[in-house]
């Protein structure tokens, strides 16, 4: 899927297919990659982010950010609850100048979440699916069992943060493994295997 990528970003967009890792890219470049990639894949933009954010647990299995998942989220509640320690570490790591999002979690009682979400920048809208696709392959990480995650609220474009409708909000479920899971980001993870399958079907045939 990576070739395939590098391959559309080149042909529709006449840049450097070789997206760097650790590169910051603007905000209107990544829009404009979902824009043309959910026209020439026939799927709208929900579809696309949450399939992005499905790929996120395998495919950090790869990158150097493995080792700091292993050792903040043995369980998918302490990954919740380090989501803010993880963006802080990456951006004075690795990104000093870009704007991170912020969560806030309220436990409302065992295995349910209220999820906060705050994108970094007011102006960044219409990624919730994205967040929605990262955790549930997070969920799928950790075995979780009858795993729901509900939009509660949608925020308003371009409303700052201090407002209270300029957040997304998640009410997250779960019922936890039988026994005690040992899982971290060191083992493998289970690819989303329907839709990606369709997305490398559709690129497949576009190149």
């Amino acid at each position: 899927i990576q070739s395939l990528f590098n391959q559309l970003i080149k042909m529709l967009l006449g840049i450097d297919s070789n997206l760097k890792q650790n590169k910051n890219y603007s905000d209107e470049l990544l829009y404009k990659i979902v824009e043309i990639a959910t026209q020439i894949l026939q799927i709208n933009d929900k579809q696309l982010l949450e399939t992005v954010g499905r790929w996120f647990s395998p495919y950090i299995q790869k990158t150097e950010y493995k080792s700091l998942l292993d050792f903040i989220a043995d369980t998918f509640e302490n990954f919740l609850k380090n989501l803010n320690t993880l963006h802080r570490h990456i951006r004075v790591a690795h990104f000093k100048n870009v704007f991170m999002p912020y969560f806030k979690c309220t436990f409302e009682k065992e295995n349910q979440v209220k999820l906060q979400y705050a994108p970094g920048k007011p102006q960044r809208i219409g990624l919730a699916p994205l967040v929605q696709g990262i955790l549930s392959g997070v969920a799928d990480h950790f075995n979780l069992i009858d795993f729901k995650i509900i939009q509660l609220q949608s925020r308003l474009a371009h409303l700052p943060f201090s407002d209270p409708a300029g957040w997304d909000i998640f009410l997250i479920n779960w019922t936890s493994p039988p026994s005690p899971s040992t899982s971290t980001y060191s083992s493998n993870s289970t690819s989303p295997s329907t839709t990606s399958s369709s997305l490398k079907f559709n690129l497949n045939k576009l190149l």
